[in-house]
């Protein structure tokens, strides 16, 4: 009886490891996913980021020039 117990026992820890291990796969590639989808993310905030550093200095640009042919005109003026 001893010999049966044991090797139910054992074939009962093997399946409870092999459940862990796909229960572990499975987290693995889930927290993967996840990694690959907030690394795209990543990725397309430092285009926007880009995108509205180069907006800001375009707006910069033009108000200096509004600013400069103001004070071109009213240098003129005076």
């Amino acid at each position: 009886m001893r010999a049966k117990t044991g090797k139910l026992d054992g074939a009962s820890t093997a399946s409870a490891e092999l459940q862990g291990l796909d229960a572990g796969l499975a987290e693995a590639g889930r927290l993967r996913r996840e990694r690959d989808a907030l690394m795209a993310e990543v990725e397309a905030l430092k285009k926007r980021v880009e995108e509205l550093e180069a907006n800001a200095a375009h707006v910069r640009n033009r108000l200096a020039w509004a600013i400069d042919s103001v004070q071109t005109l009213l240098d003129g003026k005076g």
